[in-house]
């Protein structure tokens, strides 16, 4: 599936982009499984349930099952180093009109569970660039291993390390290590950026997540330990002080989100009335224009009519 240079690049750098993963025809139906599942999706259909960016449910029809593409399954045994590949989770990420927002930086495995090495596939199903709000990589921050605290990662904090910013196209899959970090701002540009996320482990790990069960893809299990996200747990209670300043927070920055898009609906309302108030004037101006056209219309014929009664006059005499 890869070159050796390839993989390597994948260990040093944590992902590797592909371009031209998928043959035309492959990209084509990529084309028309969005089609198929995007009305569905914007509008609901009682099977996924919408937050933000995140889908929560089972993904169905052909956008389900493409985590069994073969290309896909080769490439993740290459970068995995293992012939018997398990499905840890298969979702869509989405940014649209309904949400655009940023995404903190941060790493995916503390938000979930099993073991360590997992590897995501990002397949975009439209343009995927920074201008529609596109994911940015910390290349190389995988190294510093599990975090083990969910939540924003300041970069800053640490040495420096290079951003990628890549553009994707339909077509092109974008590989990255479980463990690096990652980001995104808003959409610069009105669009749909639905996203991919098909995520594949070792089939020594029996975890998965939002899968109705253990799904093997390739080879054999080597596990007899299954376990979906979140069952057997609970979180520790928070007390009522921190309960209230979780949901004080999450208002805040719903409140922040809905202050920017009433800042922006106004700055375009403004914009619209300025063009209007300039368009106005320029009506104003032709109109007046006009009018004195007809004034000294009106006032040359009165002038000849005087002259040829003063005339008419001298010749009655």
């Amino acid at each position: 599936m890869f070159e050796e240079s390839d993989i390597r690049q994948f260990q040093e750098d944590g992902f590797l982009i592909v371009h031209n993963f998928f043959s035309i025809h492959q990209t084509d139906l990529l084309h028309q499984y969005w089609k198929e599942v995007s009305s569905t999706i914007k509008f609901g259909d009682g099977s996924l349930q919408r937050l933000d960016r995140f889908l929560f449910g089972v993904l169905s029809g052909n956008l389900g099952r493409l985590y069994s593409n073969e290309r896909l399954v080769s490439a993740a045994q290459s970068l995995l180093a293992d012939n018997d590949i398990a499905l840890y989770g298969n979702r869509m990420l989405l940014k649209d009109e309904r949400w655009n927002g940023g995404v903190e930086t941060h790493q995916d495995i503390t938000s979930f569970h099993g073991g360590l090495r997992k590897l995501s596939a990002f397949v975009p199903l439209q343009s995927h660039t920074l201008e529609t709000g596109g994911l940015k990589i910390i290349k190389g921050s995988h190294w510093y291993g599990n975090l083990g605290i969910q939540g924003t990662i300041f970069p800053e904090e640490f040495p420096e390390m290079e951003v990628v910013v890549p553009s994707l196209e339909v077509g092109d899959v974008l590989f990255m290590d479980f463990l690096t970090w990652h980001y995104s701002e808003a959409a610069l540009v009105e669009s749909d950026r639905p996203l991919m996320q098909i995520i594949y482990q070792s089939a020594n790990d029996g975890s998965y997540y939002q899968l109705a069960e253990p799904t093997l893809v390739a080879g054999n299990w080597r596990t007899n330990y299954f376990i979906p996200h979140g069952y057997g747990i609970a979180r520790n209670n928070l007390s009522p002080g921190e309960s209230i300043l979780k949901e004080k927070e999450a208002e805040i920055v719903q409140l922040q989100a809905h202050l920017e898009k009433v800042k922006l609906d106004y700055q375009e309302g403004l914009q619209t009335i300025q063009q209007d108030q300039a368009k106005i004037f320029q009506i104003q101006e032709s109109l007046e224009a006009c009018q004195n056209k007809v004034d000294a219309m009106e006032s040359s014929k009165f002038w000849k009519l005087r002259e040829a009664w003063i005339r008419l006059k001298e010749l009655v005499k």
